[in-house]
């Protein structure tokens, strides 16, 4: 597996075996019962997903024939040519629209300011169902720093809700990554996307590779 290779030691020993996925996926799952807990949640309300590292962009271009529920709306073209493809095929898809809460250059994704006015056509696509946000926060390196974005983005779910159908916070929050979904959690979130912690770090990609993390579905 790509990123797993043996590590060579200084005496000249092997790593042959990377530490078994298993073994990490136990690791996070126990993070995810213990954030639940504090939280008072029910470990069900919490799903887990698997951030693969790098889509080659045919894959990502082939998503609707893998995948039902798409993590990374950034833009409306991107929700409306889903819808599109998506009634082509005959299919009901889920996606979430990503909120670039901190205005970062290096992000895509709806303002915060712009998002009540662009979910409201959206929430009409008929192949399309948005069924909540997502974002990723800021780089910090201590993860209670993720916390008032964490908070921001349920709020801002709770101020669209009415435009979205969403009663009774059915409005699900995709926010936390390996070093901070604990806290996401601690917040409201529904879904956590962990790589790192699952697959190790990231290897380096090729100068002209084109690649995204935990999202599938971006389409041209």
């Amino acid at each position: 597996m790509r990123g797993l290779q043996a590590i060579p030691l200084r005496r000249g020993r092997e790593l042959s075996e990377p530490e078994p996925i298993a073994v990490r996926l136990a690791r996070v799952e126990a993070r995810i019962d213990a954030a639940c807990r504090r939280a008072g949640r029910p470990r069900s309300t919490v799903r887990l997903v698997g951030a693969s590292k790098f889509q080659p962009v045919e894959a990502m271009r082939a998503a609707l024939r893998l995948f039902r529920v798409f993590h990374a709306i950034d833009r409306a073209k991107i929700a409306t040519t889903l819808d599109d493809e998506a009634a082509r095929a005959g299919l009901l898809v889920s996606g979430f629209l990503e909120v670039n809460l901190g205005g970062e250059a290096t992000k895509h994704g709806f303002s915060p300011e712009e998002l009540a006015g662009a979910v409201a056509p959206l929430a009409d696509l008929r192949h399309l169902r948005i069924v909540g946000l997502m974002t990723i926060p800021p780089p910090a390196r201590d993860p209670e720093e993720a916390r008032p974005w964490f908070r921001r983005l349920a709020a801002l779910r709770d101020l669209i809700a009415p435009s979205c159908g969403w009663a009774n916070g059915a409005g699900r929050l995709s926010m936390g990554m390996s070093d901070d979904f604990e806290v996401a959690i601690e917040e409201g979130a529904t879904e956590v996307r962990v790589g790192t912690a699952l697959f190790g770090p990231r290897p380096a990609a090729a100068p002209d590779a084109r690649a995204g993390e935990g999202s599938a579905g971006v389409l041209p």
